[in-house]
């Protein structure tokens, strides 16, 4: 019986938050690689053009380039933390997301 109380409030509790990393793993690496080397779309390790906090955002919110838009699929929290994420990582050393 408390097994089954147990299987209710877990049933209840709210989703968890994705953190930026699972964002990034979903929605980014098919194209710029799991640890942003790469592949179908540009390396992110090491990019200067991520220096823009204002113009990489913008390019994820509306794509370009051959990148599809984002703006529709993720909430601007989403969004912010992906930014903050690639711009911190990898090497990458250009703050958080304005």
């Amino acid at each position: 019986m408390l097994f089954a109380a147990s299987l209710t409030l877990v049933a209840c509790a709210p989703p968890q938050e994705q953190s930026a990393q699972q964002i990034y793993q979903q929605n980014c690496a098919g194209c710029h690689g799991d640890e942003g080397g790469g592949g179908v779309g540009p390396a992110l390790a090491g990019n200067r053009a991520l220096e823009d906090a204002a113009q990489t955002t913008n390019r994820i919110v509306n794509g370009g380039g051959g990148m599809p838009a984002y703006g529709g699929r993720l909430s601007e929290e989403q969004i912010s933390a992906v930014v903050t994420y690639i711009r911190t990582s990898w090497g990458n050393d250009y703050g958080q997301a304005q």
